[in-house]
């Protein structure tokens, strides 16, 4: 049974595939960006392998002398 002035099948599928930037999308998270998060990541990444670099030629040299 179809209610008036709703089709079901239009319905469903703006519910199913979001528009997103003006387009149609089938994954809601497409249109979100990812920079900020993954400059803070990669800046995590660079200063852990500093620290880990000082760590092992603080090592090495430890054992070397």
């Amino acid at each position: 049974m179809a209610t008036p002035g709703i089709t079901p099948g239009r319905a469903y599928r703006a519910y199913r595939y979001p528009h997103v930037k003006g387009r149609m999308s089938r994954r809601v998270n497409v249109g979100r960006r990812v920079g900020p998060f993954a400059g803070a990541l990669s800046g995590l990444f660079i200063a852990g392998a500093a620290f880990l670099g000082t760590a092992v030629a603080a090592t090495v040299g430890y054992f070397a002398a």
